[in-house]
């Protein structure tokens, strides 16, 4: 599965309908969310997707979770498998009841095998906890349109501010680990979930998806480099994952794929200069090289 990647760019800000991002949203309003909410290539429209087609060549869509777990701030991985006989040609998204919907187009980054990973990035304004359910489909070359496959998203209330680092993937029964290395040279994983700069994990996920997240409250992020790799605990299947920096103002997600236990990946060092963050290029697939291999503590499956 390959996901579709904007990895280096910003993400959040004002649109054209007046909606400021930057402000307090709530599962309330599915129409301010759907216009704050990122997914790569895609156009919002107003109004609702076209209706399945119900002809005997529509193509067919497949639910591969059920429910799916997503906080603010965070990178939410919606996994599906699709048949058609005819060529895919894009994806319909409707957030809930929103007066708004998604089209997603297909692209080079989508994978033709007959499973898509599709990544839905929510603001760091999302406020509070809740539940949303989100409905989709894909459609072909000729303009037919799938069954309806609706998978709802438990979204939680996690840590943000001055910074906030989040990472997602898209495989069941694996556990992926965020690792943050701040300017004072502490690592904060799940054998260390605080460090002195005030820098805390509040979330480790053993079992699949995410998110985990590493956050600094406002005005305790010091300056300095903030080394972010991801580290593959515990699984057998080839995993893509999704890492999502926010800070104010700005907000950038990165991607890459780990292949087995023991591989770790550098995503990306940031670099803070007061209100001002500067990312390096990570590197993708490293394996098994870094000091820690071998010796990570051992935690208990959720």
């Amino acid at each position: 599965m390959i996901a579709l990647s904007i990895a280096g760019c910003d993400l959040f800000g004002d649109d054209d309908s007046g909606v400021d991002c930057e402000e307090t949203l709530d599962l309330d309003d599915l129409d301010a969310l759907s216009q704050c909410v990122e997914i790569p290539g895609a156009r919002l429209n107003e109004g609702n997707p076209p209706p399945p087609s119900n002809t005997p060549n529509a193509p067919v869509v497949g639910r591969l979770v059920g429910d799916v777990t997503a906080s603010n701030g965070s990178t939410l991985v919606l996994p599906f498998t699709y048949a058609s006989t005819a060529a895919f040609a894009g994806v319909y998204l409707e957030l809930g009841d929103a007066d708004y919907y998604f089209d997603v187009p297909r692209s080079a980054t989508f994978d033709d095998n007959g499973q898509v990973t599709l990544p839905i990035t929510l603001p760091p304004s999302l406020e509070g906890g809740g539940e949303f359910c989100t409905s989709y489909c894909i459609y072909d070359a000729e303009d037919r349109v799938s069954n309806v496959v609706t998978t709802c998203v438990d979204v939680l209330a996690l840590g943000s501010g001055a910074l906030q680092i989040s990472l997602s993937w898209n495989t069941d029964d694996t556990d992926l680990d965020l690792w943050v290395t701040d300017p004072s040279g502490t690592l904060i994983y799940f054998g260390n979930r605080t460090s002195p700069t005030g820098g805390q994990l509040d979330r480790d996920d053993t079992d699949g998806f995410g998110p985990e997240n590493i956050f600094w409250l406002d005005d305790t992020a010091p300056d300095g480099a903030y080394r972010v790799e991801v580290d593959y605990y515990g699984g057998s299947a080839v995993t893509n994952y999704v890492v999502t920096v926010n800070a104010p103002r700005t907000s950038r997600r990165f991607e890459g794929t780990l292949r087995r236990a023991n591989d770790r990946d550098l995503v990306t060092v940031v670099t803070k200069r007061g209100d001002q963050l500067q990312f390096s290029s990570g590197s993708a697939d490293q394996t098994a090289a870094a000091p820690m291999a071998g010796k990570r503590p051992a935690k208990a499956k959720r």
